[in-house]
């Protein structure tokens, strides 16, 4: 599955590894930037009582952390800092 993203240069390429209908996908980067091959990532769809739906998102795997994007995802309305 090819993602291109409207201001970025750069053409990722995922593998879907997980299909789960209305729970969870999982995808696998096979080509991107350089620090993002081999990375896996996973979006995780929740819905609690009150029928509110939040989308966990989490992206493992990296080789080093040392460059990471700075963000702080611990408030309802998470705030990314590019």
């Amino acid at each position: 599955m090819n993602v291109s993203l409207p201001d970025a240069p750069i053409t990722f390429d995922f593998e879907v590894t997980e299909q789960s209908p209305g729970e969870r996908v999982g995808w696998h980067c096979l080509a991107g930037p350089p620090e993002w091959i081999g990375t896996d990532l996973s979006f995780e769809i929740q819905t609690d009582a009150d029928v509110n739906t939040s989308v966990l998102f989490s992206h493992d795997g990296w080789a080093s952390t040392e460059e990471s994007f700075p963000a702080e995802t611990g408030t309802r309305d998470p705030f990314f800092d590019f």
